[in-house]
């Protein structure tokens, strides 16, 4: 009778039990982010690392290295190979079709005032003195750069032999070459 009333029954137990619960979770939850915000920042530099941060990649039988630090404008961005290095592998790739692996690191920027969409995977060779044309085979760029915005990344290419990356260069369309060293 006391439900017509417009009383509620008394909470039982349970249902006690099961708001106390959520709520000591709720506040734990709370807690540990606050203690996780005073966690020393992570530094790469000593060796530590945290989830938001990526690791370096490093190079698995280090062949050779090079900086290029050569650009140019493809399809209105502003392309700058910044160094090219040439291992065994990489600790980050997962693929490996050729016995070597030349990385290419590429830093992209849109001047413009729209998004640009290049189509790396297709576009971007590397050319090896005997003329010999490699695919891409690992793009770790977006396609996408949105205006006034800038991205770094690399593109991996396999390699069955080692080669003089002084003599090699990168071709992003059929007129646009980067050689890797000064001709």
């Amino acid at each position: 009778m006391s439900e017509m009333n417009g009383e509620h029954p008394p909470a039982t137990n349970g249902t006690r039990t099961l708001l106390i619960v959520f709520v000591v979770a709720v506040i734990s939850v709370i807690a540990l982010f606050m203690v996780y915000s005073h966690f020393p920042a992570a530094n790469p530099a000593r060796g530590t690392f945290n989830d938001f941060t990526t690791p370096l990649a490093t190079p698995n039988n280090p062949i050779s290295a090079l900086a290029v630090n050569r650009s140019v404008t493809v399809s209105g961005l502003l392309l700058t190979i910044t160094n090219v290095q040439q291992a065994g592998s990489f600790s980050d790739a997962k693929k490996h079709t050729g016995r070597y692996t030349v990385r290419v690191y590429l830093r992209v920027h849109n001047p413009g005032q729209d998004p640009t969409d290049i189509d790396f995977i297709h576009r971007i060779h590397l050319l090896l003195p005997g003329g010999q044309v490699i695919d891409p085979q690992v793009l770790a760029i977006s396609p996408l750069t949105m205006p006034q915005a800038s991205q770094a990344g690399f593109i991996d290419f396999p390699i069955q032999n080692t080669v003089q990356l002084t003599d090699a260069m990168v071709r992003f369309d059929a007129n646009t070459t980067v050689p890797f060293a000064a001709q």
